[in-house]
């Protein structure tokens, strides 16, 4: 897949500049039901648990209770990945922690922001969108620490098998008896139309180039199977999109229809408005030079073939792609930082002994 590749292109050159990974659907009830299906934690037992949940629920809840533009969602997803979610009680490798905490970070932004808009908006029943976003920052908050070590223990069983058949059956099984790994806020399979056989598909490809690159950390493996999963999640979005898309509304106005697109998507909450403008301008143009013929025709039924969906949506979702790619490299490169400054402070400590 081609933004994979680009992905691990982009990573394995950040490693050999010095920052190592190594120490380094819109239906909300749907995916409520999902969750609930999932083996529940158990309930906290101690006064320190209770402190831990209450925290946990005090920091998603601050964090989203601002705000509804979409300036200030990317800051919130932003505030996730750098301060909330490293200080969550994670047992999980270091080099693992930017990816877990990118991956969940989008999931939560676009399944809280939505609910939150309606919240602060007084859009459609303010109270029914306050208990959900409840009931998603409770859930959350109760399962976050036993859920999300899953990926790098699914990543631990199947990354070392080097038959591809007793790869892909591996891979079916642990995701077959680890229902918990889907839950909604670290999903492996985000929508219904990604089966098991996809997944075990790619991350053989996915394991497969790293190991031909001589990558052999653990963490790295779990790293990209991460950024495997987005970039999965992504293109099946867009096939289910382009499936649902009315083509004769986005010919008739393609400005009013990539606005909406763009605005209501919960998959896009984390991109800068300034990215969403520029790229609907020159999709709205493209669309329009495209199908202007169409634009005229229609009323006569006799318009040559515009796919102003396959237009619109490719170019929406490719630019998307790349926003999504940068700003994890950048991440990336400031929590690879960060760990690096933190070892070299703790040798010079031993020196200075």
């Amino acid at each position: 897949m081609t933004n994979i590749a680009l992905a691990i292109t982009c990573l394995l050159g950040m490693a050999e500049e010095g920052y190592a990974i190594t120490t380094s659907v819109y239906d909300n009830a749907a995916l409520l039901n999902a969750k609930a299906a999932a083996a529940p934690a158990p309930a906290p037992a101690s006064a320190s648990d209770k402190v831990k949940l209450q925290t946990c629920k005090d920091k998603i809840s601050s964090t989203f209770n601002v705000g509804a533009t979409s300036e200030q969602s990317t800051n919130q997803f932003k505030k996730f990945v750098d301060d909330v979610c490293p200080s969550l009680d994670l047992k999980m490798p270091n080099g693992v922690m930017v990816s877990s905490c990118f991956h969940t970070g989008f999931f939560l932004v676009r399944n809280l922001r939505p609910l939150q808009d309606k919240v602060l908006t007084a859009k459609d029943d303010v109270k029914q969108a306050q208990e959900d976003m409840d009931t998603y920052v409770e859930d959350f908050c109760t399962n976050y620490s036993p859920v999300l070590p899953m990926r790098t223990d699914f990543v631990k069983t199947i990354y070392n098998v080097e038959d591809k058949d007793a790869f892909t059956k591996a891979c079916i099984d642990k995701l077959s008896a680890t229902p918990t790994l889907n839950t909604w806020f670290d999903p492996i399979d985000p929508l219904s139309s990604i089966t098991s056989q996809e997944i075990c598909d790619l991350n053989y490809k996915l394991f497969t180039t790293l190991k031909e690159k001589q990558r052999t950390s653990l963490s790295e493996f779990v790293s990209f199977s991460y950024l495997a999963s987005l970039d999965l999640f992504l293109n099946a979005q867009m096939q289910e999109d382009y499936e649902n898309c009315v083509n004769l509304d986005v010919i008739a106005d393609p400005n009013q229809w990539i606005t909406n697109f763009i605005t209501e998507h919960p998959s896009f909450k984390i991109w800068d408005n300034q990215g969403k403008l520029d790229v609907a301008a020159t999709t709205a143009t493209a669309i329009q030079t495209a199908c202007a013929d169409s634009a005229t025709c229609a009323a006569t039924g006799q318009c040559q073939a515009c796919d102003g969906c396959s237009i619109g949506i490719s170019r929406i979702f490719k630019t998307f792609q790349s926003y999504m790619n940068k700003l994890y490299a950048d991440t990336f490169k400031d929590h690879s930082e960060k760990m690096f400054n933190k070892l070299h402070e703790a040798n010079l400590a031993i020196e200075s002994k």
